[in-house]
């Protein structure tokens, strides 16, 4: 895989498994992020299948319906 455009100094930051519901999962199947601009590939990937997909959709749904509880104090401020 070429380097990504800018260089990561911690290269333990770039993943290629899919993250859901707090978990790495990890695929045999894999797909290229491509540069649009340049065709360059950034990166492979986990190319999840349905269920995962819905696993994932099921997640965030349930994380968007918490956030609303989350005090003031812990959300992000604009800067």
């Amino acid at each position: 895989m070429p380097a990504p455009p800018l260089p990561l100094q911690e290269s333990g930051l770039l993943k290629a498994d899919a993250y859901i519901d707090g978990m790495w999962l990890a695929s045999d199947s894999r797909f290229d992020v491509v540069n649009p601009a340049t065709g360059e590939r950034l990166a492979r990937v986990a190319n999840v299948g349905a269920a995962q997909a819905q696993a994932a959709i099921a997640a965030a749904e349930q994380l968007d319906r918490r956030v609303p509880q989350v005090g003031r104090a812990f959300r992000p401020r604009p800067v």
